[in-house]
């Protein structure tokens, strides 16, 4: 059975409900007071002034590029061990699948690893340096080598891809494998190449003696020249140290397809597939993987065949959200009229409500979803944020105490807080939204409403210590840098507030860089008629 690699849908979530309500709910306060220098603040602007070392599209870069010359091992490692990532998959559950490593490729948004650490998994973690950066897509694979190319979002344009040899090493020739097996980060082994094979399953490998331990998969294989020879992928239990890598030239192949997800790729070639014999059977397994368009065609054939399956219809409406929203509504409410006790089929009426702008019939169907579960989670997010829509904080923030409860998530926590803060119920929102950044201290939201609150209650230092770890988290998020030159306003710094101006050219955030300005010229004034 062959699939078509289509991109797969994306579901409406509650949550972009939520976002959308929380920016409606806060208006952004400038106080204009009347400068010293914030010595902390400058050595976090330092951070975001520093120029990626290597030009754009470049493998090569100072210390890792193509030399001449062997590096001993101590150099080599010094060199490249930046650029060598861990690698930890989850399940949807959240439970752990496997770990392995990466490392940076061609652009300091692309890590190549192992395909088979990803297999079970719905997402991953890519730690490097600098930080951990979550990953739930890929952009292409090879099956017969067991490649991946994965994208990060946001990484650190400081990354430095390690540059690449497509010519096969000869045996004898020196080589190091720096990962992260077990867990244990740049881990280094060095070894021979001990011959070049063929082999059933991957054609032409590489023999090393170098080990290859449980973490190991994906790192690379280097020569002394610090380039990539190939991707360390495997050991045959049979014999002591028979180590194995891909040539790293197969990577060169690979073709980005667009986005995909790791389920999808699970379920392409999973035999379980080939074994399910009815249409309901078959959709209800692309479904659990999110193949929501695949998935289709079969709940299609599954409500040909029995008209009167609720869940064939409900599955159907589901699958047809993006695609064909009209249709996903008649589908869910036949689900509905088949079985009026699924909390499940209102919910994701809900959504397609919003998707057309119907916010009293969305209102309606989350609200009915409540009355079957009370405990519905995303249900309760739904509803919250279409009564920040209509400005009922009172109802959004009964609603959001409760959803955080029933399951804990950043989200809700940091729209609870601009909840609290809209009623200016500032400690409140305060301890709400620190509460988020502890649940997941990546999330760039949480800093930006705390700044928010700060500028509102004028407590400028805690707002400036606050925002710029915001920065540290994420250099290039042009909000923070506005709130922290309005910060600075406050503390009487107009130094750093122009400082921050330059951070936001740089961005080339003109809208933010405007109002940032602006704000200093009314500043300048009102200081200069006191």
């Amino acid at each position: 059975m062959k699939f078509t690699r289509k991109k797969p849908q994306r579901q409406a979530q509650p949550i972009a409900i939520l976002s959308m309500a929380a920016g409606l709910c806060f208006l952004f306060v400038i106080v204009f007071l009347v400068g010293k220098k914030d010595k902390p603040a400058e050595k976090a602007m330092a951070q975001i002034t520093k120029k990626n070392p290597v030009p754009e599209n470049s493998p090569a870069a100072p210390g890792v590029g193509k030399a001449s010359l062997e590096m001993d091992v101590p150099t080599l490692v010094k060199s490249v061990s930046g650029s060598v990532v861990s690698i930890i998959t989850f399940d949807g559950r959240g439970n752990r699948v496997a770990e392995g490593s990466g490392f940076v490729y061609r652009d300091p948004q692309y890590i190549l690893t192992n395909r088979h650490i990803f297999q079970g998994a719905e997402r991953a973690e890519v730690k490097t340096r600098s930080g951990t950066f979550k990953v739930t897509k890929f952009l292409a694979e090879d099956t017969d080598h067991d490649l991946l190319l994965l994208k990060m979002e946001n990484p650190d344009s400081r990354l430095i891809p390690i540059p690449i040899q497509t010519a096969i090493p000869t045996g004898g020739e020196k080589i190091v494998v720096i990962g992260n097996p077990l867990g244990l980060e740049t881990t280094i082994s060095d070894g021979i190449v001990a011959a070049v094979r063929e082999m059933d399953q991957f054609g032409r490998v590489i023999q090393i003696t170098a080990p290859i331990s449980p973490g190991s998969s994906g790192s690379p294989v280097l020569n002394l020249r610090g380039e990539v020879v190939g991707v360390a992928t495997f050991q045959l239990q049979q014999g002591q140290n028979l180590n194995f890598a891909i040539p790293v030239e197969h990577a060169q192949k690979l073709k980005a397809e667009g986005d995909k997800t790791f389920a999808q790729m699970d379920a392409r070639f999973h035999d379980e597939f080939i074994a399910l014999k009815t249409p309901m059977e078959r959709g209800k397994y692309l479904f659990e993987r999110k193949l929501y368009d695949e998935a289709s065609a079969h709940f299609e054939k599954a409500v040909g065949e029995n008209y009167s399956s609720a869940s064939a219809h409900y599955h159907l409406g589901v699958c047809l959200k993006e695609a064909d929203p009209a249709r996903a509504v008649r589908e869910l409410k036949i689900a509905i009229d088949l079985d009026a006790q699924n909390p499940e089929a209102f919910f994701h009426l809900g959504e397609l409500y919003l998707q057309m702008n119907n916010q009293d019939e969305a209102i309606l169907a989350f609200e009915e979803a409540l009355r079957l579960n009370p405990e519905h989670a995303e249900s309760l997010k739904g509803v919250a944020g279409l009564y920040l829509l209509k400005e009922r904080f009172k109802q959004a923030i009964r609603t959001l105490e409760k959803a955080r409860y029933v399951k804990p998530d950043p989200q809700v926590d940091y729209v609870l807080g601009m909840s609290y803060a809209a009623v200016d119920r500032h400690l409140e929102a305060i301890d709400t939204f620190q509460r988020s950044i502890r649940l997941d201290p990546d999330k760039v939201e949480p800093y930006i409403g705390l700044g928010y609150v700060f500028v509102k209650v004028k407590n400028w230092k805690l707002g400036i210590r606050t925002i710029n770890e915001g920065i540290m988290r994420n250099p290039r998020n042009a909000e923070l840098h506005l709130i922290l030159g309005v910060l600075h306003l406050g503390n009487d710094d107009v130094f750093s507030a122009e400082v921050e101006v330059e951070r936001l050219n740089e961005l080339k955030s003109n809208e933010y860089r405007s109002k940032l300005k602006e704000a200093i010229s009314r500043y300048q004034y009102a200081k200069s008629i006191r």
